[in-house]
Protein backbone atom coordinates (compact mmCIF):
# COMPACT_ATOMS: atom_id res chain seq x y z
CA UNK A 1 0.00 0.00 0.00
CA UNK A 2 1.58 3.46 -0.78
CA UNK A 3 0.98 6.64 0.66
CA UNK A 4 -1.69 7.50 -1.58
CA UNK A 5 -3.73 4.33 -0.54
CA UNK A 6 -3.05 5.29 2.94
CA UNK A 7 -4.43 9.03 2.52
CA UNK A 8 -7.65 7.78 0.71
CA UNK A 9 -8.33 5.42 3.54
CA UNK A 10 -8.12 8.33 6.33
CA UNK A 11 -10.40 10.63 3.84
CA UNK A 12 -13.18 7.69 4.18
CA UNK A 13 -13.46 7.60 8.31
CA UNK A 14 -15.39 9.13 9.82
CA UNK A 15 -14.69 10.07 13.43
CA UNK A 16 -16.80 10.62 16.02
CA UNK A 17 -16.33 11.25 19.99
CA UNK A 18 -16.14 8.22 22.40
CA UNK A 19 -19.24 8.55 24.68
CA UNK A 20 -16.79 6.28 27.12
CA UNK A 21 -13.47 7.77 27.00
CA UNK A 22 -13.72 11.07 24.66
CA UNK A 23 -11.11 9.91 22.53
CA UNK A 24 -12.15 9.45 18.94
CA UNK A 25 -14.10 6.70 17.62
CA UNK A 26 -14.71 5.42 14.13
CA UNK A 27 -17.93 5.50 11.94
CA UNK A 28 -17.98 2.79 9.13
CA UNK A 29 -18.15 3.61 6.03
CA UNK A 30 -21.61 2.20 5.85
CA UNK A 31 -22.80 4.60 8.76
CA UNK A 32 -23.44 0.88 11.12
CA UNK A 33 -21.28 0.70 13.48
CA UNK A 34 -18.92 3.17 15.66
CA UNK A 35 -15.83 2.08 17.10
CA UNK A 36 -13.56 3.23 20.11
CA UNK A 37 -10.18 1.76 19.28
CA UNK A 38 -8.84 3.47 22.37
CA UNK A 39 -10.95 1.91 24.84
CA UNK A 40 -12.99 -0.46 22.66
CA UNK A 41 -16.34 1.02 22.79
CA UNK A 42 -18.44 -0.69 19.82
CA UNK A 43 -22.44 0.50 19.36
CA UNK A 44 -24.44 0.18 16.44
CA UNK A 45 -24.69 3.74 15.07
CA UNK A 46 -28.39 4.12 15.78
CA UNK A 47 -27.52 3.43 19.25
CA UNK A 48 -24.53 5.68 19.19
CA UNK A 49 -26.58 8.66 18.31
CA UNK A 50 -29.42 7.46 21.18
CA UNK A 51 -26.39 7.49 23.60
CA UNK A 52 -25.18 11.23 22.44
CA UNK A 53 -28.25 12.62 22.69
CA UNK A 54 -28.91 11.41 26.24
CA UNK A 55 -25.42 12.79 26.68
CA UNK A 56 -26.66 16.21 25.65
CA UNK A 57 -29.68 16.38 27.48
CA UNK A 58 -27.95 15.83 30.23
CA UNK A 59 -25.45 18.29 30.20
CA UNK A 60 -28.13 20.70 29.06
CA UNK A 61 -29.56 20.35 32.34
CA UNK A 62 -27.15 20.10 34.26
CA UNK A 63 -26.50 23.96 32.99
CA UNK A 64 -30.18 25.06 33.36
CA UNK A 65 -29.93 23.45 36.83
CA UNK A 66 -26.51 25.59 37.55
CA UNK A 67 -28.13 28.37 36.30
CA UNK A 68 -31.25 28.36 38.12
CA UNK A 69 -29.15 28.03 41.25
CA UNK A 70 -26.41 30.88 40.62
CA UNK A 71 -28.83 33.11 39.05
Amino acid sequence: MDTLDIYAIKMTEIEAKCPNCAHKAVVDENMTQVNCRSCSFNSSYEDYIEIMKSKALQMADDIQMNWTKNG
